[in-house]
C-alpha cells in the first residue's frame, strides 16, 4: 500500500498564512453598534458593542438642546451652510475594522411653522457628497428614515464620522431627532497587500534556503 506523499516542510509556513488570510475578515459582532437615545439627557450613546467607540454627538454653529428626550436643533440657514451640523464618530478598536449597513434615525418637526429640509454627509469623502435629503414638513411627527451604508465605501472602515445638515427660512424653526442608530459589524481588519505580500515573499525566501540546503546535504 502506498503511503500518502507528504507536504514538503518549507511549504507548511506558506499554507498555515494562507489559512490565516482566509479567515481574517470573519464577522466578529453583526448587530446594532450603538444608538444615541438621548433619554438620559445627554447625547452620550448607550448600547455601545465591544469592538467600537462612539463620541458623544457635538453641534457646530447650531443652538442644540435636550427636551423631553429629543434632541433639538435650530439656527439652520435658508441655504446650504457646510459650517452648520452636529456629528458623532464611530472609531473601530485595536486590529477590529468597521462594516456598516445601515444609519437610521427619526426627524421631526412638531409644532413648527416652517417645513425644515435634512442632509447627511460622511468622511467617507471628506463630507462633500450628500447621501440622505429629505424635506421635513411643518408639523410632521416620527419619519423613520434608513440610509444604505452596505456599499464597499462604508466596509472595512477604521473609523467613521457622519455629520446632519439643514436648512430652514427661519433660524428659530426647529428640528428634532428622537433616536440615531448605526448598524453594521465588527470584523477582523484585513492587513493591506503589501503585507501579504512582504510576509508571503519571506516565507518563500525561507522555504527556498531550507530546501537549496537540503539538496546540498
Amino acid at each position: 500500500m502506498r503511503r500518502p506523499a507528504r507536504l514538503p516542510a518549507s511549504l507548511v509556513p506558506i499554507l498555515s498564512l494562507a489559512a490565516v488570510l482566509s479567515v481574517a475578515q470573519r464577522p466578529v459582532a453583526a448587530e446594532q453598534l450603538f444608538r444615541y437615545d438621548f433619554d438620559s439627557g445627554t447625547t452620550n450613546p448607550s448600547s455601545v458593542v465591544s469592538g467600537v467607540t462612539a463620541s458623544p454627538i457635538t453641534a457646530q454653529n447650531l443652538s442644540t438642546t435636550i427636551f423631553a428626550n429629543v434632541y433639538q436643533t435650530s439656527n439652520y440657514g435658508s441655504t446650504f451652510d457646510s459650517s452648520k451640523y452636529f456629528e458623532f464618530t464611530a472609531t473601530a478598536a485595536s486590529g477590529k475594522a468597521l462594516d456598516l449597513t445601515s444609519l437610521r434615525f427619526t426627524p421631526e418637526t412638531p409644532s413648527q411653522a416652517n417645513a425644515l429640509t435634512a442632509y447627511v454627509r460622511s468622511s467617507v469623502d471628506s463630507f462633500v457628497s450628500t447621501i440622505y435629503t429629505r424635506n421635513i414638513p411643518s408639523n410632521s411627527f416620527f419619519f423613520n428614515e434608513t440610509i444604505d451604508l452596505t456599499g464597499a465605501a462604508y466596509q472595512d472602515l477604521a473609523t467613521i464620522t457622519f455629520r446632519f445638515y439643514g436648512t430652514s427660512p427661519s433660524t428659530s424653526s426647529i428640528l428634532y431627532y428622537d433616536a440615531v442608530n448605526l448598524n453594521g459589524s465588527v470584523v477582523n481588519a484585513v492587513p493591506e497587500p503589501s503585507t501579504y505580500a512582504m510576509a508571503l515573499a519571506g516565507l518563500a525566501c525561507g522555504g527556498f534556503s531550507t530546501w537549496r540546503r537540503r539538496k546540498r546535504a
